[in-house]
């Protein structure tokens, strides 16, 4: 039994309305809602490394989040959504007053550590937001001020194995 070009077409179309039905669906169950507030707005490390960490990291890693305009768009707000949060569970620089100085020291080290292997920022969050490139220049004083912060030894990678923490 063959099944006609018809048939094929209004089962395409049944699927694509269900697809986009369900991004939608997705979408506004899973749009950005407005920052938590911010608990920690002093300087993360100083004055004149905090312009680097706000254009890098506090996207992702901060309750001042800004969110584009296609974050309100389905499926792309479930990516940028789940992608938040999980940054803010690993570190979130509007609490950084409530960790303890070592781990303050430790989540710093990691970060260096990251930005240094080019595994942060994100790739794919890159594309969109140029000016979150860290520069040479711009590690090289992160790295300054974790070292007068938090001493010497937190600009190197952790022990080897060591996990990082939420």
């Amino acid at each position: 039994m063959r099944i006609s070009r018809s048939k094929w077409a209004k089962a395409a179309l049944v699927v694509i309305a269900v697809a986009i039905a369900g991004s939608v669906i997705a979408g506004r169950v899973l749009l950005p809602e407005a920052n938590p507030p911010l608990r920690h707005e002093g300087w993360v490390l100083s004055e004149r490394a905090q312009p680097i960490l706000e254009r890098a990291c506090f996207d992702c890693h901060s309750n001042a989040t800004r969110w584009p305009w296609y974050a309100y768009v389905p499926p792309v707000s479930l990516f940028i959504v789940m992608d938040v949060a999980e940054g803010r569970e690993h570190v979130n620089f509007s609490a950084w007053d409530s960790r303890p100085p070592d781990r303050q020291a430790k989540d710093m080290q990691k970060a260096l550590e990251e930005i240094r292997e080019g595994e942060m920022p994100l790739k794919m969050y890159l594309w969109a937001h140029a000016d979150a490139r860290v520069s040479e220049a711009d590690l090289a004083l992160l790295t300054e001020d974790v070292a007068a912060r938090y001493g010497e030894a937190f600009t190197r990678p952790p022990p080897e194995g060591e996990e990082h923490e939420h």
